[in-house]
């Protein structure tokens, strides 16, 4: 097999880690280009780490060789999330997305229809009728935290408007803990950002086990009935999705779906994405294929398998960690149904929500289907482009 391109360089003086989360696009851009291939070496975290930038490499590690390649048991995510469906591997990770599959089916969501469709009318009513610019992006992650916090954990934004600022704030430092450095110091008038994340999911973890122990109906009760590993793992997951996580993806991927079809040139793109809904999920599809809301991810080789382990049949060199990048592995061609784009994106988190049809989750679909019906209150394109199309 052929030696890896690129360099790992040497301990804390060869690290590009800065480098890379400046600009982690123009990062794996430029060594793609330099080496002329999409698997290279170089460091990240001050540890040797193999990239993987390719379609070929990224179904080896996500699909057929995920068992050897492994989510980090250190990362932030356990540390901030604890052991959930994102942070766990092997058997633990199977029996978790088989206990956590029902609730995210079609069948399951349909009852929320009618919660989805009101959220969607209030946060979007008359969009395109203010005299003001909105932030897309922002009116987006509003209407994902609306939904988050309603859908998972019974609290909504008009009945509880001063618990739900309280709860959206906390995501919010909460968040902020896994872009922090993980240093855990506080003394008078001051706190780390991993402190004050570290207090916040505390807090979080507070009122969610108030709302199992309490709640009588809704999504608390459907998750605390499944057979989970400990006592434990239904606050954990709750915890994971009513975080900032979900309506940051959700809006990245509708605000990049906004500005796509925004164009003058997209005209008769937006009259079709308004009376098919078959060619709107393909349009959402290729947008999420193109500018997929989370660039990638990191894995760590089975230390007792890596050796008979291969990235796209190219020698590892005995290193174990990897980066595969999504971004750049799925802009290498095709359409969006030929990648099965949310099997292969979502296996990221053990695949909760995969779909063998390669089509929109259920819990997207059913947004969708929602969103759509606000199409004929306005004739602006950013109204038109943002879902808030249909009949």
């Amino acid at each position: 097999m052929a030696k890896l391109p690129g360099s790992a360089g040497v301990s804390l003086f060869g690290d590009k880690s800065l480098e890379f989360y400046r600009d982690p696009v123009s990062f794996c851009q430029q060594r793609i280009h330099k080496h002329r291939g999409r698997v290279f070496q170089s460091r990240l975290l001050n540890r040797p780490t193999v990239f993987v930038c390719s379609v070929r490499g990224m179904r080896e590690l996500l699909g057929e060789k995920n068992h050897i390649f492994l989510k980090d048991p250190t990362d932030l995510m356990t540390n901030m999330y604890g052991d959930t469906i994102v942070t766990t591997n092997g058997e633990e990770a199977c029996l978790l997305r088989l206990s956590l599959t029902s609730l995210f089916r079609e069948t399951s969501l349909e009852s929320t229809r009618e919660y989805v469709s009101s959220v969607c009318e209030r946060c979007l009513k008359d969009l395109s009728l203010r005299g003001q610019s909105e932030c897309v992006y922002s009116v987006f992650k509003r209407l994902g935290t609306e939904l988050v916090l309603g859908l998972f954990l019974n609290i909504r934004a008009e009945e509880q408007p001063d618990l739900f600022q309280e709860i959206m704030q906390l995501c919010t430092q909460h968040w902020h803990g896994l872009i922090s450095a993980p240093v855990n110091l506080k003394v008078p008038l001051w706190s780390s950002g991993f402190s004050t994340a570290l207090e916040a999911r505390d807090r979080l973890m507070d009122i969610i086990k108030d709302k199992l122990e309490n709640d009588t109906e809704g999504f608390p009760v459907t998750l605390s009935s499944l057979p989970l590993p400990d006592s434990s793992a239904a606050a954990q997951h709750l915890l994971l999705f009513i975080s900032a996580l979900i309506p940051k993806a959700l809006a990245s991927l509708l605000t990049s779906f906004t500005l796509v079809l925004s164009a003058d040139e997209q005209v008769e793109s937006r009259r079709r994405a308004v009376e098919d809904s078959d060619f709107l999920h393909t349009v959402l599809l290729e947008v999420q294929r193109l500018w997929p809301p989370f660039i990638g991810g990191r894995r760590i080789a089975d230390q007792f398998q890596k050796k008979v382990t291969a990235v796209c049949l190219l020698h590892t060199d005995g290193q174990s960690h990897v980066w595969v990048d999504l971004l750049h592995a799925l802009r290498m061609g095709g359409s969006a149904s030929s990648w099965q784009l949310p099997l292969i994106i979502m296996t990221l988190s053990s695949g909760l929500m995969q779909q063998p049809d390669g089509g929109i989750d259920p819990f997207m679909r059913l947004i969708i289907s929602v969103l759509r019906k606000e199409a004929g209150r306005g004739n602006s394109r950013l109204v038109l482009v943002a879902l808030r199309a249909a009949k």
